[in-house]
């Protein structure tokens, strides 16, 4: 397998972010406005199973547009950045025969690394400059999402979920919300003590990634703030033809 960047992934638009941003459903929206298809770069998302809890996109998400790599690989196995790539090529060729593009969206930073920079152990050697965009919001507002997400998980039955599971990999097992749900459960913690545990752990998840993207990626920082999704939307997708037309 080629070490540096891959140019097989030359057709590929990213959208990046911290979670809770609203990623999902502006990719989704993105790719039926372009015809294009979405290829998941979340760590957890990837699992079967768990669909409160990793936050997988809902029906008309994944109705919007074709998506990949969402609850394919069992709970039980272990993963890393080199089986996402192998599967996310794998992904790609399918879309490309298809003669669609591909639009990456996530914010599992070492993932979307093993895309633009393949497997170096060394990627600031690796001179890539793919197109994609790195979506935010304002601090205040991104925890307050996070914020009102994780208590609509409890709303939904992220408690159920988490007390039907039984054995998971290591990896699966470090989805945010596993071990403070199996605390409560235990009786180490209350119900409304394990969902702030969770807020703050997400919130803490959602910094990391900001400072991962910011520092580690070329991609276009977009404010969503500062847009509806509408307009967030548009301006993407003209941002994705573009990048696609110059790829040719």
């Amino acid at each position: 397998m080629t070490k540096g960047a891959d140019q097989k992934f030359h057709d590929v638009f990213y959208i990046v972010g911290p979670t809770a941003i609203g990623k999902s459903e502006i990719a989704a929206e993105v790719a039926r406005e372009i015809g294009a298809e979405v290829v998941n770069a979340d760590a957890f998302q990837i699992y079967e199973g768990f669909e409160i809890l990793s936050a997988k996109p809902d029906k008309e998400t994944l109705a919007a547009a074709r998506h990949h790599l969402i609850g394919t690989m069992s709970i039980l196995q272990e993963m890393n950045a080199e089986k996402f790539r192998r599967a996310a090529l794998r992904a790609m060729e399918e879309i490309r025969w298809r003669g669609k593009r591909a639009i990456v969206v996530g914010g599992s930073g070492l993932y979307v690394k093993a895309l633009t920079h393949g497997l170096t152990s060394d990627w600031k050697s690796v001179k890539v400059d793919f197109p994609g965009v790195f979506v935010f919001r304002e601090r205040d507002e991104l925890y307050a999402r996070i914020n009102e997400r994780v208590e609509k998980m409890f709303e939904r039955g992220a408690v159920e979920e988490v007390r039907r599971s039984r054995e998971m990999s290591g990896t699966a097992s470090k989805m945010i919300g596993v071990r403070e749900i199996r605390d409560h459960l235990e009786g180490k913690m209350s119900i409304l003590q394990s969902m702030a545990k969770i807020q703050q752990n997400t919130r803490n998840y959602a910094k990391r990634q900001l400072t991962w993207f910011r520092n580690q990626t070329n991609f276009e920082p977009l404010n969503l703030s500062l847009l509806s999704q509408g307009e967030a939307v548009k301006w993407i997708a003209a941002r994705a033809r573009r990048a696609f037309a110059e790829q040719g």
